[in-house]
């Protein structure tokens, strides 16, 4: 039996450039790229200005390094995997080009105005899936793109039904709750306990 894998990198700084001005959030966007895949390749990714989704924060970079240390069991095993808050699928993507089979997933962008626009985020995740899908099938893995609002139960429930039935194997995130109030903790483990195989000891 697989045994669900938790994943925590450790976090490093950043190199900020101002992102341009926009009808969504004003800020800083950073310039990351991602690491080279084993085979020298890299994944490509479109950006999205003006939505915090849109862009490759330092705790993706991170995550997917961390990754490339398990690129064997990856490789081995093409566990189903689901990335919460996916935003560009930097993560996701990076998983499934070294094996894993991943559903893409997130909601509408926080802008200025609140949560909105869900289809730019989706739309989004689906082009970076779609250029990088060479990459997937060179190594077994997989890139699918799903809509996931965490306190929709029957948003869950589809995910899995088309995808892992016995839920799956492997959960990633990163950078999914920057928000003062920390109200989507609550729904973050609802939906983190409904999607992973209960019987490997979550929820």
């Amino acid at each position: 039996r697989r045994a669900v894998r938790s994943i925590v990198p450790s976090a490093r700084a950043p190199t900020l450039l101002p992102m341009p001005t926009s009808p969504g959030i004003r800020g800083l966007v950073p310039n990351l790229r991602l690491p080279a895949l084993p085979s020298g390749r890299r994944i490509h990714l479109a950006l999205e200005h003006g939505i915090i989704g849109g862009a490759v924060w330092p705790s993706a970079v991170a995550l997917s390094e961390y990754l490339q240390t398990k690129s064997k069991w990856l490789l081995q095993t093409n566990p189903l995997t689901v990335e919460l808050g996916a935003g560009t699928g930097a993560v996701g993507l990076h998983a499934a080009a070294l094996g894993a089979r991943v559903v893409l997933t997130d909601v509408g962008p926080l802008t200025a105005t609140g949560y909105g626009g869900t289809t730019r985020l989706l739309r989004l995740l689906k082009e970076n899936a779609d250029a990088n899908s060479e990459l997937f099938r060179e190594g077994g893995g997989a890139a699918h793109v799903a809509e996931l609002d965490w306190g929709q139960k029957a948003h869950a429930e589809a995910i899995k039904r088309a995808h892992a039935p016995d839920g799956f194997e492997l959960l990633l995130a990163s950078d999914v709750i920057y928000q003062a109030s920390g109200h989507a903790v609550t729904p973050l483990a609802s939906v983190m306990a409904r999607l992973l195989r209960k019987d490997d000891g979550f929820g």
